[in-house]
């Protein structure tokens, strides 16, 4: 089935040893106070909004959108703002008051972006950091990758197609849902992958 970028879907992906992770894979993510009717893509336990602000790409770059009072660096802002690479933004009007997270993006090569989370605040579910997924994510031990997981000998690779399907690519043999695999594979939302040194599991979210 092909996904369109118009309707984001969301997923954690859980890498043994390294953390858990929320990726977004939509071009507009919304952030927020998690609540059962709520429309955030990014639930955060916090005073704040169901609805706060939001981060769009928009082509090469990313813009973050404030829908409520929000800060930009240590500046107040009610419009629009394009991220720079290790950038902060803070949800709320007063300084040191609400979420504050940082903007990244690792790999200079792709678009996609890495959100963490630097106050107390915390996600819900709960999560190392936000992956906002435009193509590629790397997963392995250099700083340049969007996940670091340190001690590791390789890199390992998801990639979204044009359709929305997702693909895996490593170096050596693997197992995708059990089944031996080597190279690039497809995967699913739901996949179990395992290498002699690695395992990541797939889990879908609302």
């Amino acid at each position: 089935m092909n996904r369109s970028d118009s309707t984001p879907s969301r997923f954690m992906l859980w890498i043994d040893g390294v953390g858990g992770y929320l990726v977004c894979e939509g071009p507009t993510v919304t952030l927020g106070q998690p609540a059962p009717d709520a429309e955030g893509d990014v639930p955060i336990m916090a005073d704040i909004s169901r609805r706060h602000a939001a981060v769009r790409r928009d082509g090469e770059f990313y813009l973050f959108e404030p829908y409520r009072p929000c800060r930009y660096g240590d500046r107040a802002i009610g419009y629009p703002v394009r991220l720079a690479d290790d950038s902060t933004f803070a949800l709320g009007g007063a300084a040191g008051s609400g979420p504050r997270l940082r903007f990244t993006t690792p790999n200079p090569c792709g678009r996609t972006a890495r959100l963490e989370v630097v106050s107390r605040h915390r996600l819900q579910p709960h999560a190392d950091a936000v992956l906002l997924l435009a193509d590629t994510c790397l997963i392995g031990p250099e700083t340049a990758n969007h996940v670091v997981a340190r001690g590791w000998r390789r890199r390992l690779i998801v990639h979204r197609r044009p359709d929305g399907g997702l693909v895996f690519r490593t170096e050596g043999s693997y197992d995708v849902d059990g089944r031996p695999a080597s190279g690039t594979s497809r995967i699913e939302r739901t996949s179990q992958v395992r290498g002699p040194d690695f395992a990541l599991r797939f889990e879908p979210l609302p």
